[in-house]
């Protein structure tokens, strides 16, 4: 047998390859031929190890109106001023761990004097220009805007914040005194406030906090959906709004004719239902 295949040549041992392997490539196709659709529907995906992951929640959101907003994401915090905290008032403890369930939008800066003419049609600030905040406007005021933006959009996803997520949000994962450190010092890189600007200031033009919001701390206080209470003695611990009987409400992160004592990311300021001044406007969350 051996002396046979000596007899065989180089080519002619390429050509039974070739045709070994054509033979091969034969009987494949005519095995595959007899696969059903539905048996080819069942045979598995090389490509896929996992099933489909939900599509990712954009970071930001910009509406049909040019409002931007921040996507702040679910967690936990502690809401409220220690004891021991400089400056700190009786109405703010007392420290309670809040749970924040839902991601929501907030709005990046304060609503702004074009946007509210862009949606009530004239704007009621004492101070005009169009990238100032909208202030001298009542809560009631705000909750007509808030209505018609939801109509100009059309959904219900905007609202004021509760109290607990404009603190979670102002606090952006800080335990300090403010969302850069413990030290005022710092404040005028952030904050407009009686130091260093007497009348509110166009949004934005100070550093953000690590969240990427403007103007937490100063230029106007910012009304939140809540009622005022005294302290947070059985405050809810799901970030959700806690009202009152009577419709005082709650401003929170100071203004520009306050101390920096009152800028703290646990201040909080107790309103009339009927106030309206040039220190006070507010900011919007949209629900995810």
């Amino acid at each position: 047998m051996n002396s046979s295949l000596n007899k065989i040549g180089p080519k002619m041992m390429i050509q039974m390859k070739k045709i070994f392997i054509i033979s091969i490539l034969i009987i494949g196709i005519i095995l595959f031929s007899g696969c059903t659709d539905e048996d080819y529907n069942q045979l598995p995906d090389p490509n896929i190890d996992d099933p489909i992951a939900e599509p990712a929640i954009n970071t930001t959101f910009d509406n049909t109106i040019g409002m931007e907003f921040v996507l702040i994401p679910a967690g936990n915090f502690y809401m409220g001023s220690p004891s021991d905290e400089e400056g700190r008032l009786i109405n703010e403890g007392p420290v309670h761990e809040v749970q924040i369930t839902q991601a929501f939008y907030m709005g990046k800066y304060e609503v702004t004097q074009e946007e509210w003419i862009e949606i009530m049609g004239v704007s009621p600030s004492l101070l005009k220009d169009d990238r100032l905040p909208a202030e001298s406007i009542s809560w009631n005021q705000i909750q007509e805007f808030i209505t018609k933006l939801n109509e100009r959009e059309n959904t219900n996803k905007y609202r004021l914040p509760s109290e607990a997520e404009w603190e979670y949000a102002a606090r952006a994962g800080t335990t300090t005194r403010y969302s850069f450190g413990d030290d005022e010092l710092e404040l005028d890189d952030y904050a407009w406030y009686s130091d260093n600007k007497k009348g509110s200031h166009p949004v934005g033009q100070k550093l953000p906090n690590p969240w990427g919001l403007y103007d937490m701390h100063g230029n106007v206080w910012e009304v939140v959906q809540d009622g005022f209470h005294d302290n947070y003695n059985n405050a809810p611990l799901d970030g959700s709004v806690w009202e009152t009987v009577n419709r005082n409400f709650i401003s929170r992160g100071g203004s520009w004719d306050n101390d920096a004592n009152l800028l703290r990311s646990a201040s909080r300021h107790r309103n009339e239902p009927g106030d309206r001044n040039f220190l006070t406007g507010f900011r919007i969350v949209r629900d995810v």
